[in-house]
C-alpha cells in the first residue's frame, strides 16, 4: 500500500488558539489541553499540503508525528482531531475569529486522543491511529470522499480541547514545535492508503471527431487517433513502439495497447489505451498525437478523432 508523509511546511500552516483567555498566535508551539485553571481550551490547526492521493483511494491508517518540545506531566488531558471539510484548505489568514469559524466547519468523523503519555523533550511522539470508535483514517476519508476532492490538494487537520474536556491543573498539556519554533521539527501527517480501481474507458474514432472529458483518476483510455503516418506495420509499431504526447505532454501507453495500421496510403489508423496515473484529464477534439518508437523516430502523427466512452 503506498505512504505519504507531508511535514507543515510554511510559518502561516500552522496556528495555535486559546479560548480561554482568547489568544491567538501562527508562530508559537503547537499545544492541546489545559495549563490552568486561569489558561485553559488550547487547540491548534495544520495544514498539509500536496496529499496526492487520488479519488476513490481507501484510506487505510493516519497518524501524526510531532517533536516534544517541553515535557508536561499532567496526566488527565483530552483532546480531539477532526479536519477541515472543505476540498483544498487555504492557508491560514491571521485571524482567530477566522480560524474559529473553520473549526467550526470540521469533519463529522472525530477522534478523541485522550491521556497522551508524558513526552520527553527532543523526542518524537505520534498520535494514535484509533480510538476505539472512531479512526484517525476515516477522518481523511472523509475529505477524500468529497466530490471535488482532487489528488494534490491541502487539508487542514485540527488538533484541541476546545470543549474543555482537560483537567485544570497539572498542567494538562501536550506541547510540540511548531514550523516557526524549528521547520526541520514541524508536524507530519502519514497517511497510508490503497488506490482505487481504474475505470476503463473504451473509444472508437472517425475523421472528425469530438473531445473526450475524462473526470476520474487513474483511468484506462483505450482511443483512436487518425493522421500522417511514416508507413510503418501494425506488427512492429506494437512490438515496439514505446514513446506518446498529446499536446506535447508525454502520456503513459498501456503495455501491449498500441495499434498502428497504415491503411490507405498516406492516412493512419492508431488505436492505443493511456494510463492516467497524474489524475483528471480532459482530451479534447483536434488534439494532436504523436507516437515514437524506442529509437525515438517518429511512426505516427495525427489528431484524436471521435471517442464513446464506456464506463464499467
Amino acid at each position: 500500500m503506498p505512504e505519504i508523509s507531508r511535514q507543515v511546511i510554511a510559518s502561516s500552516d500552522d496556528a495555535f488558539r486559546r479560548l480561554t483567555p482568547s489568544y491567538w498566535s501562527r508562530v508559537v508551539s503547537i499545544r492541546a489541553g489545559a495549563f490552568n485553571s486561569a489558561n485553559y481550551q488550547y487547540g491548534c490547526g495544520m495544514r498539509f499540503t500536496n496529499i496526492t492521493i487520488p479519488p476513490g483511494s481507501t484510506i487505510d491508517q493516519a497518524y501524526f508525528t510531532f517533536k516534544c518540545l517541553t515535557r508536561y506531566t499532567g496526566t488527565v488531558i483530552r483532546s480531539r482531531i477532526s479536519a477541515e471539510d472543505v476540498d483544498n484548505a487555504p492557508t491560514f489568514a491571521d485571524d482567530s475569529a477566522a480560524f474559529d469559524t473553520r473549526w467550526t466547519n470540521r469533519t463529522t468523523a472525530r477522534m478523541d486522543w485522550d491521556n497522551i503519555p508524558f513526552g520527553i523533550e527532543g523526542e518524537d511522539f505520534n498520535s494514535i491511529t484509533t480510538d476505539g470508535v472512531t479512526t484517525f483514517a476515516s477522518i481523511i476519508q472523509e475529505i477524500i470522499d468529497r466530490e471535488g476532492w482532487a489528488s494534490g490538494q491541502a487539508i487542514v487537520i485540527f488538533w484541541e480541547d476546545f470543549e474543555d474536556r482537560s483537567t485544570h491543573n497539572g498542567p494538562c498539556i501536550r506541547e510540540a514545535y511548531s514550523y516557526d519554533n524549528n521547520s526541520a521539527y514541524a508536524p507530519k501527517l502519514v497517511i497510508t492508503y490503497t488506490k482505487p480501481s481504474a475505470p476503463i474507458v473504451t473509444g472508437s474514432a472517425s475523421g472528425s471527431g469530438i473531445g473526450l472529458s475524462l473526470a476520474s483518476s487513474y483511468l484506462i483510455i483505450p482511443a483512436i487517433a487518425s493522421g500522417q503516418g511514416q508507413g510503418l506495420g501494425f506488427a512492429r509499431a506494437r512490438q515496439f513502439a514505446s514513446i506518446a504526447t498529446i499536446d506535447n505532454v508525454e502520456i503513459v501507453l498501456a503495455r501491449n495497447s498500441l495499434m498502428v495500421d497504415q491503411r490507405i496510403k498516406e492516412r493512419s489508423i492508431a488505436e492505443f489505451t493511456i494510463l492516467d496515473l497524474e489524475g483528471s484529464k480532459h482530451y479534447q477534439k483536434g488534439q494532436p498525437v504523436k507516437i515514437y518508437d524506442p529509437h525515438g523516430d517518429l511512426i505516427f502523427a495525427g489528431v484524436i478523432d471521435t471517442p464513446e466512452e464506456e464506463r464499467m
